[in-house]
């Protein structure tokens, strides 16, 4: 079926929660629900496709349309520039002096040293990976990083390669509201369900450019941004409000085509991929592999979806998994959904490109590679296709390079 892409900016007319899809109950702490950063990919799919369907669609074409829609993101948006979570291969460091950046030093495959118990192939932060001058950050309040950033990481130029310098970025406003359980039957407050949401406010703003209690402040911007493929023949709005995240709040969306080039791979990028089969993958979504961290396209050896680039695997940088569920109300689906077991985004994988005889790609067959991989930017690489059309496992494609063959004699 042909489809028609489009590109959607979101931005709350509520302050918005996004959550795993537990609901309230009265067991400790389950009265209080903190919002995520940003919603999963199949919530905001959920909410887009309920959002298209509006207009009295015949059952066949509701089917058709919910699973021929494609959708990728959500990515965060940050005053007009697309951000990415920050890569696990890298590590934070800071420099005495420079207070409003961070710098980020790589992490590369490699043998462990001798009498080490560490697993073979494992990453490892050897010692003097951390350069004179810097010191690592404890518990870096660092989370994302800007596209031009998240670019120059993917293009890794070899041994003694400077951090790279990344300015610090706070996370969305949050804004606390209290409610009451409602008992159906009276329509009044039921005694002893009273509960707390923390939203986030997506759209222009204020912040306090100081810090807390801080007089002076600055004009801020926080929106997400989706692309989704509509089968063609389905009338696409260029604005509208739809139900995002829990308590029903209310979200605003755009058309907005001035960002869609980050669904496009930078030709810096492209030319990297070109000169080698050492392929580093950077999920920029949360992705759902049937073998946990694992993908089962890796494991067995087949080729990698949209790609269509079989890998073998050297190396990962992997963080602690996630899990999404949620509460299905149509037909057989009612109830709740079984959970989701996740790989979160920022997690990488070292890999090797692989010729059709098994071997390590060589010569005109990088070309190709790169072209393959190059239209599979942001395109997902869960190994389900439900997952997939919702978005989970967006691909970023980099390089990487072997230490020890970059050292000096």
């Amino acid at each position: 079926m042909k489809t028609t892409p489009v590109v959607y900016r979101i931005e709350g007319l509520d302050p918005l929660v996004f959550g795993d899809g537990r609901p309230f109950s009265n067991d400790a702490g389950s009265l209080t629900r903190r919002t995520f950063d940003a919603p999963y990919p199949s919530t905001l799919a959920g909410a887009l496709a309920t959002h298209l369907l509006q207009g009295g669609w015949t059952e066949k074409a509701s089917h058709d349309l919910v699973h021929e829609l494609q959708v990728r993101g959500p990515l965060a948006v940050r005053d007009g520039e697309v951000r990415f979570a920050v890569p696990a291969d890298a590590i934070p460091t800071k420099v005495a002096g420079k207070d409003e950046s961070e710098f980020l030093v790589r992490v590369r495959p490699a043998e462990p040293p001798e009498g080490a118990n560490w697993p073979k192939g494992v990453d490892r932060a050897c010692e003097g990976a951390i350069p004179e001058g810097h010191g690592p950050v404890k518990d870096s309040t660092l989370r994302s990083i800007s596209a031009a950033a998240m670019t120059a990481w993917l293009v890794d130029p070899g041994a003694g390669a400077d951090p790279l310098e990344v300015a610090r970025c706070s996370g969305s406003p949050r804004e606390d509201r209290f409610g009451v359980g409602i008992d159906p039957a009276s329509q009044s407050a039921e005694k002893g369900l009273l509960y707390r949401t923390t939203g986030i406010r997506l759209g222009p703003g204020l912040t306090p450019a100081g810090g807390a209690g801080s007089l002076a402040r600055t004009r801020t911007d926080h929106a997400l941004l989706v692309r989704a493929d509509v089968p063609e023949g389905v009338p696409i709005p260029e604005a509208g409000a739809l139900s995002l995240g829990g308590e029903r709040r209310q979200a605003h969306l755009r058309k907005d085509e001035r960002l869609g080039s980050v669904f496009a791979c930078p030709q810096e990028v492209r030319e990297a991929l070109a000169r080698t089969a050492r392929i580093r993958l950077v999920l920029a979504t949360p992705a759902h592999f049937g073998g946990g961290w694992l993908p089962d396209w890796l494991a067995s050896g087949k080729r990698c979806p949209f790609a269509g680039v079989r890998f073998r695997l050297v190396a990962a940088c992997v963080r602690r998994r996630e899990h999404v569920s949620g509460w299905g109300y149509a037909g057989t689906s009612a109830g709740p959904k079984p959970a989701l077991w996740l790989v979160p985004a920022g997690s990488v994988y070292f890999l090797e490109a692989l010729g059709d005889d098994g071997g390590p790609l060589a010569g005109e067959g990088r070309a190709e590679m790169a072209r393959k991989l190059a239209e599979s930017w942001l395109q997902p690489v869960s190994d389900f296709s439900v997952s997939r059309r919702k978005g989970f496992g967006l691909a970023l494609w980099g390089t990487w390079t072997d230490p020890q063959e970059n050292a000096s004699p």
